[in-house]
């Protein structure tokens, strides 16, 4: 993910000073809770033309090559892995971005709550100067920033500019530019599967007792 983050960022630092950029940021979970991320960058063959496909290989493990007529790009993929694996709390990686996502855990018996918040315009605003803002407002427009969560839980709350579901995935998107750029919210309610399973377990073993000693009584009235 950190490749992904630097990459974006050199992107972001080319644009300023030769135009328009697309950028599309997927975040994909599927049903078994695994992990992957992707980073779709494409401009003018101009702008292109300055980027090493050879040296991006040797950087990332999955590069494809992307050709529109007057456009190139490239799309980048990594897997993070299961999301179980994945740990919220002291986490380190986390904590170098801590001023840009902030992750709140609220844990119940049954599921585990999640606040995401990736704090995309408080970060750029505290990191730029006023007048570098002010030129984001009027030259972001030609930069489109777009992120996408396909996911299957359906989430709480969001920020979401759209949504949709197809086949038990939902999507979310977030459409920006650099000009109109806002915060992502996403909050959503992940089951606890362990104590679920011992719940169950646990039911299960009282309608057994309440089963046995109905039948104890039975027989003991015959």
């Amino acid at each position: 993910m950190k490749k992904l983050t630097t990459l974006i960022t050199i992107f972001i630092s080319i644009f300023v000073l030769t135009g328009c950029v697309n950028t599309d940021i997927t975040l994909d979970i599927d049903k078994k809770g695994n992990i992957s991320a992707s980073a779709q960058i494409l401009s003018s063959d101009y702008l292109m033309k300055g980027i090493d496909e050879a040296k991006l290989k040797e950087s990332y493990s999955n590069v494809e090559k992307i050709t529109e007529p007057g456009k190139t790009g490239y799309k980048i993929t990594e897997n993070i892995g299961n999301i179980k694996d994945i740990k919220i709390d002291n986490n380190k990686d986390l904590s170098k971005y801590a001023d840009l996502i902030k992750i709140n855990q609220e844990d119940k018996f049954l599921y585990n709550i999640y606040d995401v918040n990736i704090m995309l315009k408080d970060y750029m605003q505290k990191n730029m100067s006023s007048e570098e803002v002010g030129m984001l407002g009027l030259l972001g427009s030609g930069f489109d920033l777009n992120f996408h969560l396909n996911t299957p839980l359906e989430l709480i709350e969001s920020n979401a500019t759209s949504n949709s579901e197809k086949d038990g995935i939902h999507t979310y998107n977030w459409n920006f530019n650099l000009g109109n750029v806002d915060n992502i919210y996403a909050k959503v309610k992940i089951p606890n599967i362990k104590n679920i399973a011992i719940l169950v377990v646990g039911i299960i073993a009282l309608i057994g007792i309440i089963v046995f000693i109905i039948k104890k009584r039975k027989k003991n009235n015959i």
